[in-house]
This record gives C-alpha cells, sequence and structure tokens, in this order.
C-alpha cells in the first residue's frame, strides 16, 4: 500500500517539473478545475445506484505547441448502491459508500471555434475508504463484510467533454477495481465544471 501512495506522488512530481521544463516556469500557466455531477453506478446487473462526486483539480499544460495537460487532485465519492444480488440476503439493501480518490487524468483539448474546445481525456485514479454504511440491515447479512470493500483501490477512466471559456460539461466512464475484496464498479456520470 505505501508504495502504491509513494508511486503516486512521485508520478505527480514528475508531471510537475515535466511541465516546468516544457513550458518554462515563468509561462506555466497552471489553471484550476472545479467540478461536480451524478451518475449511474453498476457492480452487477442487480447492484445498481446512485454516483454523485465533487472535484478539484489543478491543470498542467504539457507542451507549448500541443494542448496536452495533466489534470491533478482530488475528488471526493459518494455511490448509493442498491443490492439486490445476494442469496444469503432476503431482500434487497441499500448501502452508501464514500471515498476519497486522487486522480491523474492525462486531456488532448481540439479547439473548434475561438474559445471553444472538445476535450478528450484519460487516466487512473487511486480511491481510498471514507466511509461505508449499511442503511437497512438485514437478519442475515454480515455487516462486517462491508468493512472489507473499497478500502484500498485503484480505477481507470476516459470521456469528452465541451469546453466554453470557462465552463465546461463532461460524460465520463470509469472503473473502479477493488484491490481487495469486491467486484469492480462502473460508472457513468456527467458533470459540470467551472476553470480559472
Amino acid at each position: 500500500m505505501k508504495k502504491a501512495k509513494l508511486f503516486i506522488i512521485f508520478a505527480m512530481l514528475s508531471l510537475v517539473v515535466n511541465a516546468q521544463d516544457e513550458v518554462g516556469y515563468d509561462k506555466l500557466n497552471v489553471k484550476m478545475n472545479v467540478k461536480t455531477g451524478i451518475g449511474a453506478a453498476m457492480t452487477s446487473v442487480t447492484n445498481v445506484g446512485l454516483h454523485s462526486f465533487i472535484s478539484a483539480s489543478a491543470e498542467l499544460p504539457l507542451s507549448k505547441t500541443l494542448n496536452w495537460k495533466a489534470n491533478v487532485g482530488l475528488r471526493f465519492i459518494n455511490d448509493n448502491i442498491f443490492d439486490n444480488g445476494r442469496t444469503n440476503w432476503q431482500g434487497g439493501e441499500n448501502y452508501s459508500v464514500g471515498r476519497l480518490e486522487v486522480p491523474v487524468i492525462f486531456s488532448y483539448d481540439q479547439p473548434i471555434y475561438n474559445n471553444a474546445f472538445i476535450r478528450f481525456n484519460f487516466g487512473v485514479y487511486y480511491s481510498q475508504l471514507l466511509f461505508q454504511k449499511l442503511n437497512i440491515v438485514p437478519e442475515k447479512a454480515n455487516p462486517t463484510s462491508y468493512l472489507k470493500q473499497f478500502m484500498y483501490d485503484a480505477g481507470a477512466e476516459c470521456g469528452i467533454a465541451i469546453l466554453l471559456n470557462k465552463f465546461y460539461i463532461s460524460l465520463d466512464y470509469d472503473i473502479l477495481l477493488d484491490l481487495v475484496y469486491s467486484p469492480p464498479v462502473s460508472t457513468i456520470k456527467a458533470g459540470f465544471g467551472f476553470r480559472f
């Protein structure tokens, strides 16, 4: 676990150093992004729910001539999953999962008109469990099993966005791989953001 965290920190520092070498420290032109949105999360055919997020990130240009950027920041996730697929449960149960993610996302901005761009992005993230709560505890359920889910995770995502001046809207797909216990979580989400 410590190796994964050290790798993420090293990767972020490498991006900053590379951007400074390529663009020049005095012309780095770092932008900040704040974004929020909702989507659908699914762990299986029977386990679906509502996904919501809010994030803040620094946008670092990677090239003088090309519109490649790296976005590094923090993202808070809340998933409310309805689970109706466990045979030892008598009925469907609802549970909430809160996570803090550290994404490293690469993006390419294609100009379409003046200050309007189409952004293509892809990247990876590390996810850390913040809280997990069973909203209904069934008779035959084992609540301690939830403590094992979503603790140390990694994921990948890709998406597309439209940037208009300081505002943008996005559509993203990501997959979260639980490194300890549970099956992957697939999410399709729409977001609205502000760049400054």
